[in-house]
């Protein structure tokens, strides 16, 4: 991964999300000109990182049923993602968010930050587990219309990675080989994939 800036508080996070990355290359090199495995929304974006997850030894449990807290209500509902690891290291309900955003925008902070707040928002109305040590909110962010011939990853990373501006506790983009994207079949434009996550604890 070229790019990744994470709060240093976060290690154990920070392997995830280069397990993460990881996980990507894997399906990529696999794939190659075929298929791209983040055009697939929030759903999927989210299966790769509890696919990540179980690669380190961590317990998941996705679109799992909670209760949820709403302006002092109580009503059942589904939260997206339970990370656990035995030794209580790791104890974090995920909510995510999913966002196209063209790779030649000057307006990624003013997009994506008010997502990000969205989601944690949204993972604050969950009912932790018992003990739970994290709550946190994702947006995965997926650039399109990015052209092959004139490709520079540093202008868009300038933007999201900019995890204070964003009000993130972590930001990362994982880059597609330039051989593999810049000559998909059926998904052209789509050179990786970016996360961006804020910790409520």
């Amino acid at each position: 991964m070229k790019y990744i800036d994470i709060d240093m508080r976060r290690t154990q996070f920070k392997e995830l999300i280069e397990k993460w990355d990881r996980l990507l290359i894997d399906f990529e090199n696999v794939m190659t000109t075929e298929d791209l495995p983040y055009i697939y929304k929030e759903r999927t974006s989210v299966g790769l990182l509890a696919a990540a997850a179980t690669k380190k030894g961590y317990i998941v449990l996705e679109e799992y049923g909670t209760e949820k807290q709403h302006k002092g209500q109580t009503r059942a509902g589904r939260a997206d993602l339970w990370l656990y690891k035995k030794d209580k290291s790791i104890d974090i309900s995920l909510e995510a968010k999913y966002k196209e955003i063209s790779w030649n925008s000057k307006k990624v902070i003013e997009v994506v930050k008010p997502i990000l707040k969205k989601a944690v928002s949204d993972v604050n109305e969950v009912r932790p587990s018992e003990g739970a040590k994290y709550s946190l909110g994702v947006v995965f962010v997926r650039p399109y219309n990015a052209n092959p011939d004139s490709y520079n990853p540093d202008d868009f990373w300038d933007q999201f990675g900019d995890k204070s501006s964003l009000g993130a506790d972590f930001c990362a983009m994982h880059l597609c080989k330039y051989e593999i994207w810049s000559e998909q079949k059926y998904n052209k434009g789509y050179p990786g994939i970016c996360i961006a996550g804020k910790f409520s604890d």
